[in-house]
Order: structure tokens, then sequence, then C-alpha cells
């Protein structure tokens, strides 16, 4: 863990948004490709990007949803990403760096997605939505967690994001989605009503972001689940994902 009383304050100031690509390697490692689009959600949700400068440039962003108490720091030391936690306010934040003496830690998982394979045999129907069904999506998640974070979803539409959908009856039951930058693809957000989990819908919807991330090119996903969440992680495992490294949810 850093010692977040050594840290010598940071210069921290407004992300402007210039961030150059081959920097993105440089502050994660398991997410760099993602930065852009995440800084840019991060702040089409009504958040903020605050960025840690260095002697060769930008050392670290802190991307930040005040409204909903959550933040994520991508850092290229842990003293970088000390130096932004410093800031956060009451918030948890999310970090391939470990910030807090007891965090929650989550599992980084992956695997090659190939161009074909054998089929996986769906239970359930499942489709793209799309931005016109927002408030059903926006129900089905009030369901699951009873408030959503209804600034996310509102910029969570266009591409590089994909939505998929599971209905029975019907009724909305199961959504997740899928980000896909060039060859990479992040399975993320995945909910299922509580009376209709065990009976497969998230299998098929990771089948179905896997097909979909290969539609849109991608060759390889990446997730990261709770090491407390073992339903989500089966399903993962099951198709192929194997643990690479981890992030941890910092509080204190």
């Amino acid at each position: 863990m850093v010692d977040l009383d050594s840290a010598a304050d940071p210069l921290v100031v407004p992300w402007d948004g210039r961030l150059p690509r081959e920097r993105c390697p440089l502050l994660s490692g398991y997410f760099a490709p993602f930065l852009p689009h995440f800084a840019s959600e991060t702040v089409a949700a009504g958040g903020s990007v605050l960025a840690a400068l260095g002697p060769d440039g930008i050392d670290g962003l802190f991307l930040r949803r005040e409204s909903e108490r959550i933040g994520s720091i991508f850092a290229r030391t842990p003293d970088a990403a000390a130096r932004l936690y410093r800031t956060r306010g009451p918030m948890a934040v999310y970090s391939e760096h470990r910030l807090d003496p007891e965090p929650e830690t989550y599992s980084v998982l992956a695997a090659d997605l190939p161009g074909s394979g054998p089929s996986h045999r769906f239970l359930h129907a499942v489709r793209e939505a799309g931005p016109a069904e927002a408030a059903v999506v926006e129900r089905l998640l009030t369901d699951v967690y009873g408030r959503p974070d209804s600034a996310w979803l509102a910029a969570s539409w266009s591409p590089p994001e994909h939505c998929l959908l599971v209905e029975i009856g019907g009724r909305p039951v199961g959504v997740a989605w899928v980000t896909v930058v060039g060859p990479l693809a992040r399975f993320h957000s995945l909910s299922v009503l509580p009376r209709y989990r065990r009976i497969g819908i998230g299998t098929d919807l990771w089948h179905a972001r896997a097909l979909r991330a290969r539609a849109a090119g991608a060759s390889r996903a990446i997730t990261e689940i709770a090491e407390s969440n073992a339903a989500s992680a089966a399903i993962s495992t099951a198709g192929g994902m194997r643990r690479i490294g981890q992030v941890f949810e910092n509080r204190s």
C-alpha cells in the first residue's frame, strides 16, 4: 500500500482531453486502449477528469463522477496514484494501485476471441438495444439496484459501447455491455433480475457479447469481477477467461 501521508503534493489540473495514445500504456497495464473513451464518457456523464502532471507529461488521470461518489485512477506509479487519491473526497476509487489498507479486490480476466469455433447454444434470445430503449433498460437497472446511474446510462449508447438485452415474455430481465476499441473488448455492467438468475441468462449474455465483439473487430476480451462475485467469475471462466491480474476498490 502507498504511504499517503508521505506522498508529495502534485500539480493536479483539469484534463483538457489531449492525451496522446502512446501515453496510455504508461498509465494502465490492462485498460490503456480504453482510457480516451473512459475520459470522454466520464465528462459526458457529468463527471470530471483530473490529471497529475510530472516532468515528462501526464503521470496519472483521475476520472470522477462526483454525483455517484465513484472514480477511477490510472497512474504511472503508486506515488502518482496516491497524489490523485488525496483529492478524492467521499468516494470509492478503483485503481490498479492499492491505496487503501483493506480494499475490495477485483480479478482481471482475459481471453482470446477466436474467429470461429464451437457455437454456444443460447437458451434465451439476446438482442442489441439502442438509445430508444434507454427508459426500458433504466427500469430494469432500477429493479436490480434501486437507483441506477442515469447520467452514465445516457452516455453509454454510442459506439464503442454496445448494449445487449434479454427479454422473457416481453419483459427485460438481463442486460450487459461490451466496449470495443480496436482489437480489444471489455465486458462490463452485467445485470440480471434476481428472480431470473441461475437459468443461463448471464452465460447467454457473455457469449452474445463475445459474438458482438468479434463482429466489431475485437480478437481479445477483458473484464474485471469482484473476487466475492463467484457467479460472474464462473460464467467468465466457463467462457475461457483466465485471471491475469487485479484491481482494487479503495474506500478509506
